[in-house]
């Protein structure tokens, strides 16, 4: 879809404030802010505050804002772990990989032992004793 100039406005006004945040350099910011002025959709735009955080009230209250930040960590921790961004310490990295690891460890036992929604089965049912 085409973006308009109010658009490109808010997206410029986001590009400011991380500037002044300190999470974009003076260069990266005005090749960014030029590249606002000359997009045509709003994918263009989108691209060029991905790895900005979200502005001021958009991530909703809530639960849902929660899990939203929850959903950002994960990646960022995930990318860390794989390399793709950031130095990271590998501490961080060794402690991602474990937390991943037991995470999938109890998704295969929970597989192979077999979820049943709390039900019993076998012998802890069963009464053993005098007169029951």
């Amino acid at each position: 879809m085409r973006c308009s100039d109010a658009d490109r406005e808010g997206i410029a006004g986001r590009l400011r404030a991380a500037a002044a945040e300190g999470r974009l350099g003076m260069d990266e910011f005005e090749e960014r802010t030029a590249a606002v002025y000359a997009a045509r959709y709003d994918r263009e735009l989108s691209a060029l505050v991905a790895d900005l955080p979200p502005a001021p009230g958009s991530a909703g209250n809530g639960w849902r804002a929660v899990l939203l930040a929850m959903w950002r960590q994960i990646l960022a921790d995930l990318s860390l772990l794989i390399g793709r961004r950031g130095a990271g310490s590998s501490r961080r990295r060794l402690v991602i990989a474990a937390l991943v690891i037991l995470f999938l460890a109890g998704v295969v036992l929970a597989a192979v032992l077999g979820v049943d929604g709390g039900g019993h089965h076998g012998f802890e049912h069963q009464r053993i004793g005098r007169g029951f």
